[in-house]
């Protein structure tokens, strides 16, 4: 992440997946049992990925894609090109993670540990 952008990091009791919510100032909210239940080495391979959405501004262009849905939501290719491009988004996040040293086997248990 760029020096000097801060983002906040929020516990839930919910039982969702982790992610990135909010347009302007972006929020990491992670379930608590995750945050508990996970070793720190795996922790860190979640918020990489969370903060690699943030470094991509992912918060905005899903706005973007959700509101091009709404006005195209009759046409197939729409709906296949936003479930393509949800794939490569989530592809490129993995890369980033990676690709600043965080270990694939525990990123590979982390979001295996995180379905459950």
């Amino acid at each position: 992440m760029t020096p000097g952008k801060s983002f906040r990091l929020l516990s839930t009791a919910k039982n969702i997946s982790p992610m990135v919510a909010g347009f302007f100032k972006p929020v990491i909210i992670i379930p608590g049992t995750v945050i508990s239940g996970l070793p720190i080495s795996q922790l860190e391979a979640i918020l990489a990925h969370e903060i690699a959405h943030i470094r991509r501004y992912d918060h905005i262009l899903i706005f973007l894609q959700v509101f091009a849905n709404h006005i195209l939501f009759f046409h197939p290719l729409a709906w296949f090109l936003s479930a393509s491009i949800n794939r490569e988004r989530e592809n490129s996040c993995d890369d980033l993670a990676i690709g600043i040293g965080i270990d694939p086997l525990n990123y590979i248990k982390a979001l295996t540990m995180v379905q459950k």
